[in-house]
């Protein structure tokens, strides 16, 4: 389907281009038929906050799902970029969650490292509370390369060991051996 035809209009000059032939949100169209990919993820971006978003991306995963794996793929990254701390990226990402879409695998599982991660460095910030409520508990004093050592740790081995030696030691310096 060419250009035109997903505006609904038959000239070059229709307002999807402009007079420039660039593209603008006064002048893209939601694309919300099954159409050109290409302009269908340029539209989902460009109305990314628009009351429409949902119909939109919607039927953008159907249409990459017409298309090659690998393209597809790289265009739902790329929506997924464009659409920026929107509610579009909030509907994006539970549609590439939670749909069968081959394509959208990549997503998930990026989906799911970044829940790893998160998870990770949350368990991390809660063992740094944990060493640093033993030591206060004791009455211990932080100094402030101390306090930098925690905050900097990302070994949860480490932190652990912090924990345990905390609970005996006579003095910061002997947790921090």
């Amino acid at each position: 389907m060419t250009h035109d035809r997903i505006c609904g209009y038959p000239s070059a000059r229709s307002p999807c281009t402009g007079s420039s032939g660039t593209t603008g949100n006064s002048y893209l169209a939601p694309v919300t038929d099954l159409a050109d990919v290409g302009l269908a993820v340029l539209a989902a971006i460009t109305h990314s906050r628009s009351g429409q978003i949902s119909s939109i991306l919607e039927t953008l995963a159907e249409a990459l799902d017409s298309i090659d794996l690998d393209t597809a793929g790289v265009l739902a990254e790329l929506t997924m970029s464009g659409l920026n701390d929107t509610d579009g990226q909030k509907i994006w990402r539970m549609l590439m969650g939670t749909t069968t879409y081959t394509y959208a695998s990549s997503l998930r599982e990026s989906f799911r490292e970044e829940g790893r991660e998160e998870k990770q460095a949350e368990m991390l910030e809660r063992q740094r509370k944990t060493v640093r409520a033993v030591i206060g508990a004791r009455g211990l004093q932080l100094t402030d390369a101390h306090a930098k050592l925690i905050d900097d740790c990302a070994d949860p081995d480490t932190l652990d060991a912090w924990v345990k030696a905390a609970v005996t030691a006579a003095k910061p310096d002997d947790i921090f051996r």
